[in-house]
């Protein structure tokens, strides 16, 4: 594999750009940082306003800002398909401006399904939650173990951080090239936690 880095994905305000609200209409949300499927029992009318506090900022990006789940464009779900991503799922989400009306039903919560042990706990200095034991609440930095990331993983969720979505540097190139607007990726060795 080359020397270029597997990324978090996030998303990038800009201003006149829409920040969204948290999904509503689907009571289990928090099953979106599990990977688990929720296709199945997804209902047909999620939805996710624009933020009131940006009442200015009106236009759509391809990756949304403000929601706490990765809300993508038709196009972008277009590209992971036809880049053969396996194991994320795309929830339909409808996004309604600041009076209500709907502004687009081409929108997506992605849901990675895989989950991958390949963080470094020792190198990366972490700290765990006191609560719930099994997730990192700091740490110095995230270190990850390559040789534990599949090949064929493209889109995944890091074991003991599930909040985060890791990226291949070869999708990263694949968005810059389209010209995807909102996206923001960064490197897993500047993060020390919530």
């Amino acid at each position: 594999m080359n020397d270029k880095k597997y990324l978090f994905w996030g998303a990038d305000y800009k201003e006149g750009f829409c920040v969204i609200q948290a999904s509503e209409g689907f009571d289990e949300a928090y099953l979106l940082d599990s990977g688990i499927s929720l296709s199945e029992k997804w209902p047909s009318n999620v939805r996710c306003d624009m933020d009131p506090e940006y009442p200015k900022d009106i236009k759509l990006a391809d990756n949304l800002y403000g929601a706490g789940s990765a809300v993508i464009s038709g196009p972008i779900k277009e590209l992971l398909i036809s880049e053969q991503v396996k194991n994320v799922e795309f929830l339909a989400v409808t996004i309604r401006n600041h009076k209500g009306r709907v502004a687009s039903k081409d929108y997506f919560i992605m849901n990675p399904l895989e989950v991958v042990d390949c963080i470094d706990i020792e190198k990366s200095g972490v700290r765990w939650n006191a609560i719930e034991s099994d997730l990192i609440s700091s740490c110095d930095n995230i270190v990850l173990r390559r040789d534990a990331i599949p090949p064929t993983c493209k889109i995944f969720l890091p074991k003991f951080l599930p909040i985060k979505i890791l990226v291949h540097p070869g999708l990263i190139e694949k968005f810059v090239d389209a010209g995807f607007g909102g996206l923001y990726f960064t490197d897993p060795l500047e993060y020390i936690g919530i």
